[in-house]
């Protein structure tokens, strides 16, 4: 990353503290042959500073047997995709509680009259001749603005990789949930298995792995406490270039952009490790 492109990110504000997500399942539901609604299969409650409630403020749902189309603009702007039953997308729920912008909204209205899509997961499953195998390929489509991404999701023998696509800035980015042993002392009664969310570099050589992006276990998820080197390298990447070259987007812009993809990136890691 040059010092040019280190002048346009926002460093007025400092990134907010580390919040605790909770994993929430839903009452199971008797098996439908044809499913014609929406299925909720898991929710993310955040803690809330202020009354120590949880506040739902994610929805997993995987779409109807008819499918979903979803608004995607990865890539070229206006271009969608089509979710099958097996997929699933994230709806916003309630707004994130520790942004200053939630104060003001809630003030007026306390849920918008349509949730918004934050993020989709979609497998598309390539059938090959000669009685081999079958392919999966499965993308993470983040499409709010400011900066709609797509990342390619890759199963590793240590964890779950993602790769920035269809990006101006994509340098051959990604970022890992790892598996890594578990610390009883600190972990309490929870003996699952943790993961830990990591910049893993780009083809700059760009290593940020310490501190943590998050930590993921059954139970849910501790998201943020980034120092300000991973902030800035992860504000470059949500950079939406305006037409004088210039990233338009604010700091609260970006933390809660790096929010959806980490709790994105957290709902594929826990549906394929069967945690719902």
């Amino acid at each position: 990353m040059s010092t040019s492109d280190m002048e346009n990110i926002p460093s007025n504000s400092p990134p907010p503290p580390q919040q605790i997500f909770s994993l929430a399942h839903p009452p199971p539901k008797s098996p439908q042959c044809l499913r014609l609604t929406p299925r909720l299969v898991l929710q993310i409650q955040q803690l809330s500073s202020t009354s120590g409630r949880p506040i739902p403020v994610l929805e997993v749902f995987r779409p109807s047997h008819l499918g979903k189309s979803i608004a995607t603009h990865g890539g070229e702007r206006g271009s969608r995709a089509k979710l099958s039953p097996r997929d699933l997308y994230i709806l916003q729920n309630e707004p994130y509680t520790h942004f200053a912008s939630t104060t003001t909204t809630t003030t007026t209205s306390t849920r918008r009259a349509s949730p918004e899509i934050i993020g989709a997961i979609s497998q598309s499953v390539t059938k090959k001749q000669n009685n081999t195998p079958t392919t999966t390929t499965t993308i993470l489509y983040f499409p709010s603005p400011p900066s709609p991404t797509a990342w390619k999701a890759t199963r590793l023998p240590r964890g779950y990789q993602f790769h920035l696509i269809h990006r101006i800035h994509t340098r051959g980015c990604s970022l890992e949930w790892e598996k890594r042993p578990r610390s009883s002392a600190s972990e309490g009664d929870d003996k699952g298995d943790r993961f830990v969310l990591s910049i893993m570099g780009d083809a700059d050589g760009t290593t940020l792995r310490r501190p943590w992006l998050a930590t993921l276990t059954k139970r849910g998820l501790k998201v943020g406490g980034w120092d300000r080197a991973q902030r800035e390298y992860l504000a470059f990447l949500t950079e939406d270039d305006d037409e004088d070259g210039h990233g338009n987007v604010n700091g609260e812009e970006i933390d809660k952009c790096l929010c959806h993809w980490a709790l994105g990136m957290a709902v594929y890691v826990a549906a394929q490790e069967g945690w719902f």
